[in-house]
């Protein structure tokens, strides 16, 4: 097993393994000991996340542990503060309340509206700089001398205060719009989950590569319809961020090979897959397997799957897997997975810029034979967070609605059938 790809995630865990032994450093006085031990936590937590991102190693355990260690290890340090009676004991109080506020928010979103991976708000940046800020300087006076007056601290307090509300409010508040907004477009916690949406190959709209924007990632779509053309004994690896395209790209080349003769299919992983599955798809000419990494670790499927990646490269078919990260990070336990999957080609999709993300939704609707402004789909994006996926499903329910009404896509009527709720009235498909 490759210990790389979980050096991030063992960084992280460090890094919650230094928050005892730093309580235990400032409760024996050990003030400068502790100082250090947070300099060594800091340098910890910027040497994961730059290793996950230039190794290609982001993960949903790692999602999950890097925010996780950073809580547990300045709340450990604010108890221990106001227990010594170094800071005031509501101070802490607050950084609890705080984050415990944000950590039931967002499982109770995720039970009703699907997986969310929140990204930290300007404000909330700054709340957990100056939370870190305000304990290291506490601990410096403790260990030099009181070189800090005392009246800085109050007020390094009181912002501390003012900014871990607005910043726990916001997410509050983030959550809320989103939650309203997956309500709209009739998506459950099963299908949020995907991060991006799921498109039957069936539908009038297909996903097809004419109508995906390449932006950056021209080369990429060049190679998808490249391997149409001719049999494959290596495997092909599709990996970017949640909204960069995969799925699109996955049914696109599945059409493709279709039309061109060839027995294809798409298997989206998310959905659960099991070992005879796999076992039944060792005769087709190309397959396409979404969210790649939900296979790996599985019991008895990471092992079909080896199987299925043996039998397809013995017959020239093509194998197309799409996931949040490269191979290695993909987290397969087999040795001969890892290398048989990084073995082929390896695409990143790069993700595209707002007004390319624009551009793209433009091309879509263009497609659908429908007539978008470019000011409401301004107005779009800015609501449905810059989500392509997201405004495709709104945009279809939106021109339904307008159609039914006589009316056009502008941004007064779609600002007027967002907050009058006239969507979940039936206008939509």
């Amino acid at each position: 097993m490759s210990l790389k790809r979980h050096v991030p995630n063992l960084i992280c865990v460090f890094r919650l393994l230094l928050a005892p032994v730093i309580v235990t450093a400032l409760a024996r006085g050990s003030y400068g000991q502790a100082l250090l031990l947070l300099a060594v936590a800091a340098v910890s937590d910027w040497l994961d996340g730059y290793l996950a991102k230039r190794w290609g190693l982001d993960s949903y355990i790692g999602s999950i542990l890097d925010p996780m260690a950073d809580k547990i290890l300045i709340a450990s340090v604010y108890v221990t503060l106001a227990v010594l009676s170094h800071v005031p004991v509501w101070l802490a109080v607050v950084v609890i309340v705080r984050d415990l506020v944000i950590t039931v928010g967002w499982q109770t979103f995720r039970v009703m509206r699907g997986e969310l991976r929140p990204r930290p708000s300007r404000v909330s940046r700054l709340n957990t700089f100056v939370q870190i800020a305000l304990g290291v300087a506490v601990i410096a006076t403790q260990a030099f001398g009181g070189f800090i007056p005392a009246d800085w601290i109050q007020i390094g307090g009181a912002l501390a205060l003012l900014l871990a509300v607005l910043s726990g409010v916001d997410y509050v508040l983030s959550g809320s719009r989103l939650a309203a907004q997956r309500k709209r477009q009739g998506i459950g916690p099963a299908e949020g989950d995907r991060h991006q949406l799921q498109l039957d190959v069936s539908r009038e709209d297909p996903c097809v590569f004419e109508n995906f924007y390449n932006g950056a990632n021209a080369d990429v779509v060049s190679a998808l319809r490249s391997l149409i053309d001719r049999e494959s004994a290596a495997p092909f690896w599709l990996w970017g961020a949640p909204a960069t395209g995969k799925t699109h790209l996955l049914l696109a080349t599945v059409r493709a090979a279709t039309d061109a003769g060839l027995t294809s299919a798409y298997l989206p992983a998310h959905a659960g897959v099991k070992p005879d599955a796999l076992d039944a798809l060792r005769r087709i000419d190309l397959l396409c397997i979404d969210d790649a990494e939900r296979i790996a670790g599985a019991t008895g499927v990471e092992e079909a799957m080896g199987g299925l990646c043996r039998e397809l490269e013995r017959r020239g078919s093509r194998l197309v897997l799409a996931a949040a990260s490269t191979p290695a990070g993909a987290g397969f336990e087999r040795d001969d997975m890892r290398t048989r999957l990084a073995s082929g080609q390896i695409w990143r999709l790069q993700p595209l810029t707002d007004e390319e993300r624009l551009e793209a939704v433009q091309l879509r609707v263009r497609s659908r034979g429908i007539k978008l402004p470019e000011a409401t789909a301004r107005f779009l994006m800015r609501r449905v967070r810059r989500n392509p996926s997201d405004v495709f499903i709104l945009v279809d329910q939106l021109a339904a609605l307008a159609a039914s009404r006589s009316k056009q896509l502008t941004v007064p009527f779609v600002r007027l059938a967002l907050r009058e709720g006239m969507l979940e009235a039936g206008g939509g498909r």
